[in-house]
């Protein structure tokens, strides 16, 4: 009697799914939707992006993309090409790979540790400290970069201890600062966002720091060469260097008979080229200087005298 119980039951079972499923298949066959769902849906959608609309035209919310698409433009050349010029002048890739495992425990501690901080009314006091500090490992990172262009251009380098213990100051100095920066900032988008437009606010709010975070790169990149002024000469067996300003040390410029190793015109005119202005130095100076000269008192008398903003929609 149990066997046959749960026999039909299980029968019964079968039938409510095929039915269900038939039913679902003959609907989505017909066209047929539950009333209302897909109108519903598309209109939940566009009331989001009107209330997102309605955020982004509130004063406070302006500044605030404002500020976040433009604050990286100082450590653009410092993020960008840093690794680039120290393998450039002869850093071995090996070395720099070894750093990878200290970026990823560094990057999991400091969270943990600042998290307890950003919690509080004003997250961004945060963002401000990492600020000054991401400032000072650019110009750490300048020197190490200088340091690294004496010691390997001898031959067979062995660098010494202290080059280390500058690189690795460096490099951890701007980890801090830039995670510092990333969590207090994460935190003050999660505090300011309305939770009626879900995760629209926030997604808005990160597409613009991310924005503001790349486009300084590529632009800094694609200026470096532009600030960088070399010169050709030539060493002559007598010992006298002969300056040959009308050959270009620009990559590319090498005649179409010159082989694959050759790289400019000078190297191919029996020059070497030589760096008389470091581009990477023109960009740091120029972004950094005006910048420690002028934050200092713009961040004394904002936090002094505006409020604590509230870029939220009202509602009615």
């Amino acid at each position: 009697g149990g066997s046959g119980g749960e026999g039909t039951n299980g029968n019964m079972r079968k039938a409510e799914y095929r039915g269900g499923l038939e039913s679902d298949q003959t609907r989505a066959q017909r066209g047929d939707e539950p009333k209302g769902g897909t109108s519903s849906a598309l209109s939940s959608v566009v009331d989001t992006y009107k209330q997102l609309w309605t955020v982004v035209k509130l004063p406070s919310v302006q500044w605030l993309m404002l500020t976040l698409f433009t604050c990286k433009i100082p450590f653009a050349v410092t993020d960008g090409a840093t690794s680039l010029k120290l393998v450039e002048y002869g850093v071995p890739k090996e070395q720099m790979a070894a750093f990878a495992p200290l970026l990823v425990l560094m990057g999991v501690l400091i969270p943990i540790g600042v998290g307890r901080y950003t919690n509080g009314p004003r997250p961004l006091s945060i963002f401000l400290i990492g600020f000054p500090l991401r400032m000072l490992s650019g110009v750490v990172y300048v020197l190490a970069l200088i340091a690294t262009k004496a010691v390997y251009s001898v031959p067979d380098a062995s660098p010494p201890a202290w080059f280390y213990w500058l690189l690795v100051s460096g490099v951890v100095l701007h980890e801090v600062a830039m995670n510092l920066m990333f969590v207090a900032q994460m935190s003050f988008f999660a505090k300011v966002s309305d939770p009626s437009i879900g995760g629209s606010y926030m997604t808005l709010l990160n597409t613009i720091a991310n924005l503001g975070s790349k486009w300084p790169i590529s632009l800094s990149l694609s200026l470096l060469d532009e600030f960088t002024l070399t010169e050709c000469h030539l060493q002559t067996k007598l010992g006298v260097d002969v300056g040959l300003a009308d050959l270009s040390c620009a990559a590319g410029t090498a005649s179409e008979n010159a082989g694959a190793e050759v790289v400019n015109a000078c190297v191919e005119g029996g020059g070497v080229c030589s760096t008389v202005v470091e581009g990477y130095n023109v960009q740091f100076g120029e972004r950094i200087l005006p910048l420690a000269m002028t934050s200092q008192p713009i961040t004394l008398t904002l936090t002094s005298t505006l409020p604590t903003p509230d870029p939220r929609p009202a509602h009615a």
